[in-house]
């Protein structure tokens, strides 16, 4: 019988390393690391040494390469789920830029321009009917800022006299 701990996966970054780890204690694999140090202080080395080794017991080695791939797998499903419409957040973004411009004015100018992208490039016609009144929120709430900026500015030059 093989008493030698088995490399079950190697890893760039400690972070990621360690989760593993911690995902293999979970289910019951008792598990370390090696050149985690080594990596984590001297990274320009984490080649030359062969990465973090992730070592269990050599008769868990099956069962944690099994807990490894479902990891991997379920990482995977999560960056699927991850991906967001850029109109979206182009829509957000703007909506969140008009209701703070009331206060920081500067924030207007991004508002108007996030607002154009969107109307400009399409963006808007793919928006869902909740995010399109937002957007029609937010351009008129900068009309209205702009409007009253604009107002203010003529009215501390003189220009009502």
């Amino acid at each position: 019988m093989n008493q030698s701990p088995a490399t079950v996966a190697i890893f760039d970054t400690p972070t990621t390393a360690e989760l593993a780890r911690l995902r293999l204690e979970t289910e019951g694999i008792e598990s370390f690391l090696s050149d985690t140090e080594t990596v984590a202080m001297a990274w320009h080395l984490g080649q030359a040494v062969g990465g973090i080794k992730l070592r269990v017991r050599h008769e868990d080695s099956e069962q944690a390469l099994a807990i490894l791939g479902e990891m991997r797998a379920e990482s995977k499903q999560e960056a699927g789920k991850e991906e967001v419409d850029p109109n979206r957040q182009t829509a957000e973004r703007a909506c969140r830029a008009a209701a703070l411009g009331i206060m920081l004015p500067p924030l207007q100018v991004y508002s108007v321009w996030l607002v154009a992208r969107l109307l400009f490039r399409t963006g808007f016609a793919k928006l869902e009917p909740r995010l399109r009144r937002r957007v029609i929120y937010a351009s008129l709430l900068d009309l209205l800022l702009v409007f009253w900026i604009v107002v203010l500015c003529i009215g501390f030059s003189g220009g009502f006299d």
